[in-house]
């Protein structure tokens, strides 16, 4: 792990390796960020970036969550509705029950423009199921519009995002990489780390 993830930070640490051994690289995996996008293709010129899926999908749930953030705001006499069920809503629809379906067919019903964040929600679920390289572009141009049409002020950021790292996200959809492992890694370092820091306060 290194101690910065500024941009100097990391084009020091990959300097380190010859260019005839990081023309090797094949695929890179990584967050959907502009800052790391820039680096990996200055570093590593013959790697194909693949968006993280995790990273992707929770780009799309934090949309959501800004969207019933917004309602709540805005019905609040409706508010405690929603805060009391929020996890039926970041729950995948295919796992709710008969209750849970009712609850969310009330939700949906006082906040119209919650109810048209969730079916973007749900309709981007629907398009990472896609297989082949014709459909995935398809269905992934045509959810984008689909967000942009819709215009909700919680939503829009994806559009954004979306659009400037599309190739990255298409190619998340197309090959079978992600950095889940690393990630998975990453996060027990960090509990460690904070265990020692903990342990040696006491």
């Amino acid at each position: 792990m290194l101690p910065a993830r500024t941009t100097p930070a990391l084009l020091q640490y990959f300097y380190q390796f010859p260019m005839s051994k990081r023309r090797k690289v094949e695929f890179v995996t990584m967050d959907i960020s502009m800052q790391f996008c820039s680096v990996i293709k200055t570093i590593f010129p013959k790697a194909r970036i693949v968006a993280d899926r995790f990273h992707m999908i929770r780009l799309v749930q934090w949309a959501l969550e800004r969207a019933y953030k917004a309602e709540q705001k805005r019905l609040c006499h409706h508010s405690r509705m929603v805060k009391s069920n929020k996890t039926i809503l970041t729950k995948p629809y295919g796992k709710l029950t008969k209750e849970e379906l009712i609850t969310l067919e009330g939700i949906l019903h006082f906040f119209p423009r919650l109810r048209c964040a969730y079916a973007l929600t749900y309709a981007f679920s629907k398009v990472l199921f896609f297989k082949d390289n014709t459909n995935i572009s398809w269905a992934l141009l045509a959810w984008i519009d689909l967000v942009k049409s819709a215009d909700l002020p919680g939503m829009n950021a994806l559009v954004t995002s979306f659009t400037y790292g599309y190739e990255e996200i298409r190619s998340a959809l197309i090959y079978p990489y992600s950095n889940g492992f690393t990630e998975g890694c990453s996060n027990k370092i960090k509990a460690l780390k904070c265990h020692l820091i903990w342990s040696a306060q006491f």
